[in-house]
């Protein structure tokens, strides 16, 4: 347990080595959270039992305390709201955030809701009221009632109308609090585009709703296109609303073409096109800044990727694979420093798929074993999974004895299967263990979010690989072939996939595994069917 050794390593800083004396330090620790347990409960209790009682309204306080300090959150966050709702006055903004977050981290909403409303209802011409509209427009957001937060980032931009005002008519602290309304009123103007976005996506999954997504999706380009309109391009402003536009251009693209069978190419192709001119003036802007700066930061590291990935997206729904292989080059094949982004692992990821698809799994591979080694760290996990499978899929295209591709005569003559195999047996079983050790690690509490194509990528493909490893194996069993006589043909993916635990993936494993095994069984009873009738064909023709 780290949280044990961390604190068995301060006893022994604190007792300059000792051992006694840092183990009677630990006793002392333990002791002191016992008790502040036993209080925890035991005043918890009485304020439970007897609400109205003066001593549980004098005791509140302490309660919440005693629960803080014994590690009990949730009856913290309770006490602490109780105890707000005794005072009169009004709360302090600092604590009123401090118990909102907790109660945000705690998964209360309502609390936290409570806690910034309480405030805001009795502090509108407080300076840090705006703060507290985008808090509460963010956990209203989190909890996916995006009418009242977008209500709430409306509000805040009333307040900053007010609060301009105000700043007007006054000479002290007038600059600090302009350069706050000025911030605030931006963030509530991205606040409202991305809420749009986000009650968008949710809509997109539920198959009853999906159809409104896209009128929402149409909404946040407008809000978008009208907040680029309002700036000046080249400020730093223009770059995070340009962004939003690039964002939920984009979004608006993949929805189309997720409904391809419904829309008409040309359509899906102008969506993406939207996304070109305006992805070129933020990488060309944002070049400009990092170039005066000198060096650019994380976050715009990982903006520059992510515009440019949908460039990249765009180029290729067009039919630019060309431009497309080019923008890759440029953007994405660079020294790695530091942690890689997860654009980046989706932009190797597609021109894997596109070699892949043309066949050229020698350029395939290093390009999947560089999205295997990325994808474990930016937490695309899924992503991770396929590309291991997709690079032993690609080692027994490139060796087809790793595949275990013997013919009969061949098994009959050696009995043995070891020296017909070559090192890329080993390396195909590699590149499938790692893909099920992907699966293996915990689930991310906070998954990341990426295009819903992605979800079903390198899926033709390996249902293709099954189908090969189940046709050669039952073209042996035609054949003949005893699997008391000698070892038969190794079907490493389907091993795989058969280890594998359904709950734990997307896909379900036995659904392909199934399919492909009936498949296989029908390609080759087809065959034999045509063979049978070319067969009694050739006999009807040598008898005359």
């Amino acid at each position: 347990d780290a949280l044990a050794q961390a604190l068995e390593s301060e006893a022994k800083r604190l007792a300059g080595g000792d051992e006694a004396l840092a183990k009677r330090l630990l006793e002392s620790h333990e002791s002191t959270l016992a008790m502040y347990l036993d209080a925890a409960l035991f005043l918890s209790a009485h304020c439970l039992i007897f609400p109205n009682s003066a001593d549980s309204h004098r005791q509140l306080g302490d309660t919440a305390k005693c629960a803080e300090i014994a590690g009990l959150p949730l009856l913290e966050i309770e006490f602490r709201s109780r105890l707000m709702r005794r005072e009169h006055g009004s709360p302090a903004f600092t604590v009123a955030k401090q118990l909102s977050e907790k109660a945000t981290r705690e998964n209360h909403l309502f609390i936290a809701i409570s806690v910034l409303d309480r405030f805001l209802s009795e502090n509108y011409s407080h300076p840090m009221a705006g703060y507290g509209y985008l808090a509460s427009g963010d956990i209203h957001q989190l909890a996916g009632c995006y009418d009242a937060a977008k209500s709430k980032y409306n509000q805040a931009l009333l307040w900053c109308g007010d609060m301009e005002k105000v700043s007007r008519s006054q000479s002290s602290d007038a600059d600090l609090l302009r350069q706050n309304v000025a911030g605030i009123k931006k963030r509530a103007s991205l606040s409202i585009g991305y809420a749009i976005l986000a009650e968008a996506r949710g809509k997109q999954l539920r198959e009853s709703t999906a159809v409104f997504a896209g009128k929402l999706y149409g909404e946040a380009v407008t809000h978008f296109d009208r907040l680029v309109a309002t700036v000046e391009l080249g400020s730093s402003s223009s770059l995070d609303y340009l962004l939003g536009q690039i964002r939920s251009i984009a979004a608006a693209a993949r929805y189309k073409h997720t409904h391809s069978s419904v829309l008409g190419l040309n359509e899906i192709q102008d969506a993406y096109a939207r996304c070109i001119p305006a992805c070129e003036i933020y990488l060309r802007l944002l070049n400009q800044v990092v170039s005066k700066d000198a060096i650019a930061s994380a976050s715009d590291v990982e903006n520059r990727d992510e515009v440019a990935f949908v460039l990249l997206e765009a180029l290729h729904a067009m039919g630019k694979t060309e431009e497309g292989k080019a923008l890759f080059f440029r953007y994405f094949i660079r020294p790695e420093v530091g942690a890689t982004s997860i654009w980046t692992v989706l932009a190797k990821t597609r021109i894997a798929k596109g070699l892949v698809d043309d066949g050229d799994y020698l350029t395939a591979y290093p390009l999947l074993s560089e999205v295997v080694r990325d994808a474990r760290q930016s937490g695309l996990r899924d992503i991770g999974f396929t590309a291991a499978l997709m690079t032993g899929i690609c080692i027994s295209k490139l060796n087809p004895v790793a595949r275990g591709a013997a013919t009969p005569n061949d098994l009959a003559e050696h009995g043995r299967m070891g020296e017909l195999r070559a090192s890329g047996v080993q390396l195909a079983r590699d590149a499938y263990s790692s893909a099920l050790a992907f699966l293996s690690d915990p689930a991310d509490p906070d998954p990341v979010h990426y295009p819903d194509e992605f979800r079903e990528i390198f899926l033709d493909n390996i249902r293709e690989e099954l189908l090969a490893e189940y046709r050669g194996e039952l073209e042996l069993l035609q054949s003949g072939w005893s699997p008391l006589g000698s070892p038969g043909q190794e079907t490493y993916l389907v091993d795989a996939l058969s280890a594998l635990d359904p709950a734990k993936y997307p896909f379900n494993p036995n659904n392909l595994l199934v399919a492909a095994y009936l498949n296989a069984h029908r390609e080759l009873g087809q065959q034999s069917v045509l063979a049978s009738k070319e067969k009694l064909q050739y006999g009807e023709v040598s008898h005359k």
